[in-house]
């Protein structure tokens, strides 16, 4: 299997901390999806097999619309 995107330790930290910082201000934007769902999105992620989440999307739409 080839990790053609694989993040690095940096982005990885920053991503938590974003998502973490969401989750505290407006609680979760996927209400239809289980943990397991995000724990297989989050695994193929750092195995470079899938994009980086829209975190920084999510929040300017969500400050933007308050």
């Amino acid at each position: 299997m080839s990790h053609l995107n694989r993040p690095d330790d940096e982005l990885i930290q920053q991503e938590i901390a974003v998502e973490l910082s969401l989750k505290e201000q407006f609680g979760t934007n996927q209400p239809d999806r289980t943990y397991e769902d995000g724990v297989i999105d989050a695994l193929l992620w750092v195995l470079g097999n899938q994009q980086r989440p829209q975190s920084a999307d999510m929040i300017l739409m969500k400050v933007l619309n308050q």
